[in-house]
């Protein structure tokens, strides 16, 4: 039996799958589907023979690696993030994403520029708990923040959108156990619209994006809880994560072309719009001129060997 699942697709919708095996002493296994059939990735178990609990997968869509988020049920309900890099099961960090214990919720999400892991978890005891935000930055694990929304939460999910805005959604025990998003900001934590949006008790949400705006699915108590969707409707754009180096590139903003300062050779870069569309990708060589005059106004991202520049157009 396979339980507490979590699932994403490849950048080549190749899909994952993780679970809590029941054939194999409940530890954690991953599998995907590939060539007609489904395969265990790694031939074992990600949690290294340990109950893994309340899983929850996500893909790198630019390298590849697979990150499952899964919680050690007999050594503290700590949770660990455990990445599958094409040959071996490795804990990022090699450690816990943090010493407090897992109060049934958790979630990864990759960012979609700077390609670290965001781990989301509801932390204590009970039924209901804080929720916690952690960032891998590549060596180590660091709190973007500690009980973010000032009270109980329960029913979590965290997603990025097109624009690279981190959101959670949860219901909100400490403000009637209504339904409320959070994004985080340069550091700082704030609600998106009203803080319990829902007006009345909800339960169980879950949080995507399009075009930079959040939708949340959750079940409504005034329906009888039957599911219900609603959506901000606002674009919230954000390059806070994105490095601030427009110094890099000239002009900036640009109207027909951009240069890049400092190009010593031939170098591959991506120019990404604010939905993560590719709208460019070549060799920039020293002194070259990129032409953008094609593209529409805007802000667009400049990805060169994992350095990343926001550009205005």
């Amino acid at each position: 039996a396979g339980v507490q699942i979590g699932f994403d697709l490849d950048a080549n919708d190749q899909p994952y799958v993780a679970f809590q095996d029941g054939s194999s002493g409940y530890a954690g296994s991953c599998y995907t589907f590939e060539a007609g059939s489904w395969t265990r990735v790694g031939g074992t178990t990600y949690s290294n023979g340990k109950p893994a609990v309340w899983n929850s997968l996500a893909v790198d869509k630019s390298t590849g690696d697979v990150y499952v988020l899964w919680t050690d049920f007999n050594g503290g309900r700590r949770a660990y993030t455990t990445k599958w890099d094409g040959s071996s099961w490795t804990d990022v960090g090699n450690s816990a994403v943090s010493n407090k214990s897992v109060a049934f919720e958790q979630k990864i999400a990759i960012h979609p520029y700077t390609n670290n892991p965001y781990v989301a978890l509801v932390t204590g005891s009970g039924s209901g708990g804080n929720l916690d935000v952690f960032e891998y930055d590549g060596s180590a694990w660091n709190t973007l923040g500690s009980d973010i929304s000032s009270g109980l939460t329960y029913g979590m999910d965290a997603t990025f959108n097109e624009s690279g805005v981190y959101l959670v959604s949860f219901e909100d025990l400490s403000y009637s156990n209504t339904i409320s998003v959070m994004r985080e900001k340069n550091g700082s934590w704030e609600f998106v619209g009203p803080r319990g949006f829902t007006n009345g008790a909800a339960s169980s949400s879950e949080i995507t994006t399009y075009n930079n705006s959040p939708y949340v699915l959750y079940q409504d108590d005034a329906l009888n809880g039957k599911a219900s969707v609603r959506y901000y409707d606002f674009s919230i754009v954000g390059v806070e994560s994105v490095v601030h180096a427009e110094n890099l590139v000239y002009p900036n903003p640009a109207l027909d072309f951009i240069r890049v300062k400092n190009i010593e050779k031939p170098t591959t870069a991506k120019l990404f719009n604010l939905q993560g569309r590719l709208v460019w990708n070549g060799t920039i060589r020293p002194n070259q001129q990129i032409w953008v005059g094609d593209l529409a106004n805007g802000i667009y991202v400049l990805d060169m060997s994992n350095k990343k520049t926001k550009v205005v157009i």
